[in-house]
């Protein structure tokens, strides 16, 4: 499984989250797990794990840059996606600022209503901006951007997010 299908299937999983409250970490993985037949590896695991015990974190830092928005009035498939990727944006070292919009805005596009794209992007952005991640022009500061990530790939010392 590569990078982007294990996100997926961490996405599918906080979703999951949020319908059934009662459930464990390990035991949503795992009954989740063998009941769509794939096999949870270290990301998926420690993703979950993340943002269950970061939600209240990730929660505060979406609410405070979602103008006009409360989690409350959030789809939740658009909640799994922004605290998935502000947990990746924050915690998870190999995958760039820059990839975790990146994903988010494509796990929208392909799980979310029209205009939820543009909404996951616009927070996620703000986020990036606000936790110095990334000014507010186009530069960055602080974590790896894609363009690092490249360099140090083509250099052969890093692995893909």
């Amino acid at each position: 499984m590569n990078r982007r299908e294990a996100r997926e299937r961490a996405f599918q999983l906080i979703y999951e989250m949020s319908v059934q409250t009662d459930k464990t970490t390990e035991a949503l993985i795992s009954d989740t797990a063998s009941g769509q037949d794939f096999r949870p590896d270290d990301y998926i695991r420690g993703a979950v794990a993340g943002v269950r015990e970061k939600t209240d974190e990730l929660d505060a830092l979406i609410s405070g840059c979602a103008v006009g928005w409360r989690i409350e009035r959030m789809s939740a498939v658009s909640l799994a996606i922004l605290r998935l990727a502000v947990y990746e944006m924050l915690y998870v070292d190999d995958v760039p600022f820059s990839v975790a919009i990146n994903e988010a805005v494509e796990a929208a596009k392909k799980y979310d209503h029209g205009s939820a794209p543009k909404f996951i992007n616009g927070i996620l952005n703000a986020v990036a901006v606000k936790t110095g991640l990334k000014t507010s022009g186009t530069g960055t500061a602080g974590k790896k951007t894609e363009a690092d990530f490249t360099s140090a790939q083509e250099k052969g010392t890093s692995e893909k997010g």
